[in-house]
C-alpha cells in the first residue's frame, strides 16, 4: 500500500509476525515493492514483550542488526516501562554504548503518561520524556505529544540538533494514544513541518518524517483514503521552505559520516546499495545496483531505471543484502 500510495519508504515495527522479525523476509519486500526500510521500530510494545527477547536492551540490539542488514538509517526505541529494572537502571548509559558501535541512529521517542484510577502515572524510566535524560538523537512522535499534553513544539526545541527522526500523527488530547491523521487534531503538525521544512532546506535535519497512523479500525477503502490524506498533508506542509528556486549545486557531504561515505566509495561494481540523497523539495532513495562511480557521481540501476547520483549530495549510503531467492512454490501432494 505504501508503495502503491507514492510513499518515499517505510518504517518497520517489529511485531508478533515472522515477516517483520525477519531481515530475509522484508529485503525480498524491499525488493519486490523498490521501497527502502527508512528505519526500524524496536519491539516496545506490551504484546510484543517475549519478542527476541524480554531485555529491552536485547530488543534494541537486535533492531540495530536488522537495520545495519536492511541499510536502514535509523532505529526507533522506547524508554524501558517502569518494571524493566534491569534495562531502566542503566537505559542512558547503554544506548549510548550502543550508540559508539554502529553507524545507525539510535533515536529515543517521547512518550506519555498513562491514567489509572483518575491520577497520571509515569510508566517509564527514568521518564516518558526522554530529553532530561540526555540522548544523543530522538524521535518526536506528535501523538504522543498530544496524549502527554505537552508541547510539542517546545519539546521540538528542547530536542534541538539531537532530534533526528518524526513520527507525524495527530491526536485530540485524550489520554488515549490515537495516532490521527494529521489535520484531524489538536497537534501543530503544520508548524513542525514547517519547522523541520526550513531545518532541512538549512541541512540541519536529514532525518525521516514518517506517517505513523491507527487504520485498524477502518475498511479497506477507507485505510487507502488515510493514507493517501496522510501523505498528501505532509507533503503539503514539508516542501515549500526545502524546495530551492534552482536546481542545488553539490554541496559537501554533511559532517559526522565521512567513513561510511570513504566505504560507499569503494564498493565494488554491481554491490547492492540502498542510498539516501538530497533533490529538489527534498530527499530521495535509490534502492538497486551499483552501475558505476566515481568521486563525484555514481549510477544504480533501480527497477524503474538508471538514477545518477551526485556523491557531494549523499546523505547515508550503505550496502544492502542482496535480494534472497524467491521460494519455490510448494507441489500439490498427490
Amino acid at each position: 500500500m505504501a508503495a502503491e500510495a507514492g510513499y518515499d519508504g517505510v518504517e518497520v515495527m517489529v511485531q508478533t509476525d515472522l515477516t517483520s522479525q525477519t531481515p530475509d523476509a522484508l529485503a525480498r519486500l524491499m525488493d519486490q515493492y523498490q521501497i527502502p526500510v527508512l528505519s526500524v521500530h524496536s519491539p516496545c510494545l506490551l504484546i510484543t514483550a517475549t519478542v527476541w527477547s524480554s531485555d529491552p536492551l536485547v530488543k534494541l540490539a537486535r533492531s540495530i542488526e536488522m537495520a545495519e542488514k536492511l541499510g536502514a538509517p535509523t532505529v526507533v526505541v522506547h524508554p524501558p516501562f517502569v518494571w524493566q529494572r534491569d534495562a531502566a537502571a542503566n537505559f542512558t548509559e547503554s544506548v549510548a554504548e550502543l550508540q559508539s558501535r554502529t553507524e545507525v541512529i539510535i533515536a529515543v521517542e517521547n512518550m506519555f503518561p498513562v491514567k489509572l484510577a483518575g491520577r497520571l502515572v509515569n510508566s517509564y524510566r527514568p521518564h516518558w520524556d526522554p530529553v532530561p535524560a540526555g540522548h544523543q538523537h530522538y524521535t518526536l512522535d506528535l501523538s504522543h505529544t498530544a496524549t502527554s499534553g505537552s508541547d510539542a513544539m517546545d519539546m521540538l526545541r528542547r530536542m534541538g540538533s539531537g532530534l533526528s527522526h518524526l513520527h507525524l500523527a495527530d491526536g485530540s488530547g485524550s489520554a488515549k494514544d490515537e495516532h490521527l491523521v494529521p489535520g484531524r487534531g489538536i497537534a501543530p503538525c503544520a508548524e513542525v513541518l514547517q519547522t523541520l521544512s526550513d531545518a532541512w532546506a538549512g541541512g540541519n535535519f536529514t532525518g525521516s518524517v514518517i506517517l505513523e497512523i491507527s487504520t485498524r479500525a477502518g475498511k479497506n477503502e477507507q485505510r487507502r483514503v488515510d493514507v493517501a490524506e496522510a501523505l498528501a498533508f505532509a507533503r503539503l506542509h514539508l516542501p515549500p521552505a526545502a524546495t530551492p528556486t534552482t536546481t542545488p549545486e553539490p554541496t559537501r557531504p554533511p559532517p559526522g559520516r565521512p567513513a561510511a561515505l570513504r566505504a560507499f566509495l569503494e564498493l565494488p561494481i554491481g554491490t547492492r546499495v540502498v542510498v539516501r540523497h538530497r533533490i529538489e523539495g527534498g530527499h530521495t532513495d535509490a534502492l538497486g545496483y551499483l552501475l558505476d562511480i566515481s568521486d563525484t557521481e555514481c549510477q544504480i540501476r533501480t527497477r524503474t531505471g538508471r538514477v545518477t547520483v551526485q556523491i557531494a549530495n549523499i546523505v547515508a549510503a550503505k550496502q544492502v543484502p542482496q535480494s534472497p531467492p524467491k521460494r519455490i512454490p510448494r507441489q500439490p501432494v498427490r
